[in-house]
């Protein structure tokens, strides 16, 4: 380790799992976080070497306390080396049956926290409340009609649910198609603490069904709760029906977690610049090569937390890159790559797997499309760009009017944008195209690599 000042975020980083993979604030304040040395560390696999006295630790979000006794000993331990650990929208997270047989937790020295909040409202600590960070990570179309009554989320580790006589998706979805969903949905019926936190802020009627745990119990703004069972469907189904019926529909919601969240943020800044970090990434780069280079397969499963979300996922799907290689790049070349450089690489050869074999388009005229046009280098042929108004020379390829598009035989239209996409989607939707529209940024989210920003600044 060296003597050098960090900030640490712990979470539960589980990307099959889109409420705990998208928990953390870093995702949502990465603009100015992204200054220092920045280390991410999953609960169950603190690397307590490099937390020192001096440094900074960000706990959270996700329901953290009293939920397995390694997690609340693992608090501890960081409590016990660090001066300046905050806990931001926490939660307490004890399932039933530990409920039930009055499992004894190691208690969480809260007084050591230089600031702490949960997520739990009213609770008996008497501790901050916070709602969850992940409100920012949510899209409220406000002209968007529903177009079913009830939608079902299920949580993948409990998906009894998913036989209701419901449309249904799983929380391991990626979390835009998540926020279509419940978007497009009167009501959400859910075993999920996210699905059915995000479906009140977007203004939807939030029914959870057989909750299973205390993180259910402290709602600021309470859903609907129903017990439902797979072997008595017609009763199942009333009881939804009358739970509908008594939900409320909260508006402001959004708004108000949004607020409370950017004036914790505000606070952390406070407590960092006073601290006097250094601005620097150096030593951040250095770690995640290090570790890169020191691991071993046969460990990658335990040990893989310790390391920064993009890496983390590169070598979650290693296996899959190698064989979308077809064993032209060995593991060992990946691992000789610069972790950046890696990522980079894994997009390209994502666009080029998925658009393999297709008439390929792009819809966007602006920097993003001229990115995207240098990232592939003439590895694969566009045959046009689409956009309303273009603003770059893209070397001779034709331009099109959206409205042109239905004229032009795609097969694939990619949209090239990371803060418009979801408009550029809609316009690509009112024509009746048969060529697949392609989400870029969802897609990687989905397939477990989800990105802060625009794929050439990460």
């Amino acid at each position: 380790m060296r003597d050098v000042r960090k900030i640490h975020f712990i979470n539960r980083i589980d990307h099959e799992n889109v409420g705990d993979w998208n928990c953390s604030p870093i995702e949502y304040y990465y603009g100015y976080f992204k200054d220092f040395n920045i280390l991410r560390h999953d609960i169950g696999s603190v690397d307590l070497n490099e937390i020192q006295k001096d440094d900074v630790v960000i706990l959270g979000g996700g329901g953290l306390f009293n939920v397995l006794e390694p997690f609340n000993l693992s608090i501890n331990s960081v409590l016990e080396v660090c001066d300046h650990v905050i806990a931001w929208s926490c939660g307490f997270n004890t399932h039933n049956e530990r409920l039930k047989a009055d499992e004894d937790f190691t208690p969480i020295d809260m007084k050591r926290f230089e600031m702490v909040s949960i997520r739990d409202y009213e609770h008996p600590s008497g501790i901050e409340y916070l709602p969850c960070p992940t409100v920012k990570a949510l899209r409220f179309d406000i002209e968007r009609k529903p177009i079913r009554k009830i939608g079902v989320i299920y949580h993948r580790s409990m998906p009894e649910i998913s036989s209701l006589p419901f449309e249904s998706i799983s929380n391991n979805e990626s979390i835009s198609r998540i926020n279509d969903f419940i978007l497009d949905s009167e009501a959400i019926v859910t075993n999920s603490y996210h699905c059915a936190y995000w479906a009140s802020l977007l203004e939807r009627k939030a029914i959870v069904a057989n909750r299973f745990s205390s993180k259910f119990d402290s709602f600021k703004y309470m859903p609907e709760f129903v017990a439902v069972s797979p072997d008595n469907m017609e009763l199942s189904v009333k009881m939804i029906d009358r739970a509908f019926e008594r939900a409320a529909v909260y508006s402001g919601i959004m708004e108000e977690a949004e607020k409370m969240n950017d004036a914790y943020f505000e606070r952390v800044k406070g407590i960092i610049e006073g601290l006097g970090f250094p601005k620097s990434n150096d030593y951040q780069n250095f770690y995640l090569l290090n570790t890169t280079k020191d691991l071993r397969f046969d460990k990658l499963k335990g040990e893989v937390a310790l390391l920064n979300d993009s890496v983390m996922w590169i070598y979650d799907k290693i296996d899959k890159i190698v064989q979308l290689e077809q064993s032209c790049i060995t593991r060992e070349q990946i691992l000789e790559k610069k972790c950046s450089d890696l990522q980079t690489y894994i997009i390209k050869q994502f666009i080029l797997r998925v658009t393999k074999g297709k008439r390929t388009a792009l819809a966007g005229g602006g920097l993003h499309t001229l990115k995207l046009l240098e990232l592939l280098a003439g590895e694969k042929e566009i045959c046009f760009i689409a956009a309303k108004e273009h603003k770059y020379d893209f070397g001779g390829i034709p331009l099109l009017t959206y409205d042109e598009l239905a004229e032009n035989m795609a097969d694939a239209i990619i949209v090239s944008s990371y803060v418009y996409g979801n408009e550029i989607k809609e316009e690509l939707q009112k024509r009746s195209l048969n060529a697949e529209i392609i989400d870029l940024y969802a897609e990687l989210e989905k397939n477990g690599l989800p990105l802060r920003q625009e794929f050439w600044l990460v």
